[in-house]
């Protein structure tokens, strides 16, 4: 379910308030805000530290609960807020008469008469015109996943420090989440630029596998620190800004009638580099 929220978010922050890229760098740092909510939850109610059935119960009770009031919310989003009302009727306006056979939800009559003419892209031509941003995804999050996955394996240069994969996993938390808002500020105009990005990101990322699997580069903790940093920063804003500079890449007559399936194909190459990162890991573990 909360896969399926999520997916509904990241489709409708693509076509509502489309030429706003605040939203789409809002529902972002949010799914990757959610991992700080649980290590609260997990703090709180002592998860993790002590096993108890009380702890466990508060955790997994309270995370229900967190879930509950975000479908609460998603609903009570869907019919209070004006912009999300109009926007979804809009969409409904330009399918009337094709595959949407029932509105979303009430419409207003001033979306009677909209022009529905604009062209509706195959998968294939919508993959041929979004591809620099959908490769930038998959180089961008395939890289962090199998950084991060081997996290357990980087040793501090004090052999007491035996939290320091922790450290490093949760800078990677709070930079990636970092990196997302930033881009309202830092903010890069051409798909091409965030392309390059993204492939040099990748092919220094042999550099976090180098180290904790040799001795060819010294033991630094602050350095490898300020390193994930970074790694993760970039992550967070190239990600982000990949969404945001998607629905550039179609013309005027083609946005209006495939911004949410191009969200659905880029949500395909995030899932597809989840994956290919995990598979990366496995495959590193067998070599090295």
């Amino acid at each position: 379910s909360s896969a399926i929220l999520h997916g509904m978010l990241k489709q409708m922050a693509s076509f509502i308030y489309p030429n706003c890229g605040r939203l789409s760098a809002a529902v972002t740092a949010g799914l990757q805000a959610s991992a700080v909510l649980v290590l609260i939850v997990s703090v709180v109610s002592g998860f993790g530290r002590r096993s108890n059935k009380d702890g466990l119960k508060a955790f997994y009770f309270s995370n229900a609960a967190i879930l509950v009031i975000c479908w609460l919310s998603f609903h009570s989003l869907l019919y209070s807020s004006r912009g999300v009302l109009r926007s979804m009727s809009r969409r409904d306006s330009l399918f009337e008469g094709n595959e949407a056979e029932t509105p979303l939800l009430p419409r207003p009559a001033e979306y009677d008469s909209l022009d529905a003419d604009g062209q509706e892209l195959s998968l294939w031509q919508l993959s041929k015109k979004s591809w620099p941003v959908g490769i930038s995804i998959m180089l961008t999050v395939s890289s962090s996943m199998a950084v991060s996955s081997w996290f357990n394996r980087f040793e501090s240069a004090d052999v007491s420090n035996q939290s320091f994969p922790q450290l490093l996993f949760y800078t990677r938390i709070f930079s990636d989440l970092l990196g997302r808002p930033s881009t309202l500020y830092l903010t890069s105009q051409s798909p091409t630029s965030i392309f390059t990005a993204s492939t040099l990101r990748l092919l220094l990322s042999p550099l976090f596998f180098i180290y904790s699997s040799t001795t060819i580069l010294p033991k630094n903790d602050s350095a490898v620190i300020v390193s994930v940093f970074l790694f993760s920063f970039t992550s967070g804003f190239l990600v982000t800004r990949a969404y945001q500079l998607a629905p550039s890449l179609l013309n005027d007559q083609e946005r209006e009638r495939n911004l949410t399936k191009q969200t659905s194909l880029l949500s395909v190459f995030f899932s597809i580099s989840v994956l290919l990162g995990l598979f990366a890991t496995f495959a590193l573990r067998a070599v090295l």
